[in-house]
């Protein structure tokens, strides 16, 4: 169904209709999942002409316009939400080389990848500090309520993404556990006022 609709934007764009495809999957992809996807693309009405790993994709793309004087390494690193990968590339330009055949030349030197660790696990280990540190200050048990870990949750997206870029970051949640009821209140009425955490990470 992916396919089919990436098909349809495709011949949109193109203004003609599309029939064969190069599809990037992940390195660690084993036969059983290559064979799933080029099954999918089948079904989808195109033909596979191949599949590349991801890493090798984007050192085709970036070496498309670029020249390398000299030999340079680099590492494509992709975060997603559920793996990490790395690749290692090595771009060269042959200078020597006159009219079509001169061109870059792409050697991928090695490749890595984390299968169990990725942008949702970040979240995961942000929102346990919060929770810990929260759990510390206020004596209370933040776990026990479903919004205010909710808000951790959010909370800690909103700080992986600022650690991203930066060496720390300031994580804040307001209203997060509600106080316990005033004197004058009806049980079970929470005041206006209620608790809210700020930490240094």
């Amino acid at each position: 169904m992916q396919f089919a609709y990436i098909k349809h934007l495709a011949e949109i764009v193109a203004g003609e209709k599309v029939h064969d495809v190069i599809v990037a999957v992940p390195h660690f992809y084993s036969q059983f999942e290559r064979d799933a996807v080029a099954d999918a693309i089948e079904i989808a009405g195109l033909r596979t002409l191949a599949l590349i790993n991801d890493g090798t994709a984007v050192a085709v793309n970036y070496a498309m316009t670029r020249t390398f004087t000299i030999p340079e390494y680099h590492v494509i690193y992709d975060a997603g939400a559920s793996s990490i990968r790395a690749t290692v590339v090595s771009f060269t330009t042959d200078t020597k080389a006159k009219g079509t055949s001169a061109g870059s030349h792409i050697l991928v030197a090695g490749v890595g990848h984390d299968r169990t660790t990725g942008g949702t696990e970040l979240d995961r280990r942000l929102r346990e500090i919060l929770i810990e540190n929260f759990n510390s200050k206020h004596k209370k048990n933040i776990r026990e309520d479903k919004k205010g870990m909710a808000k951790l949750w959010k909370e800690a997206g909103r700080v992986k993404a600022i650690l991203s870029a930066n060496l720390d970051a300031t994580a804040t949640v307001r209203y997060c556990v509600p106080s316990p009821p005033a004197a004058n209140t009806h049980p079970g009425v929470y005041t206006g006022r209620e608790s809210g955490m700020g930490y240094r990470l």
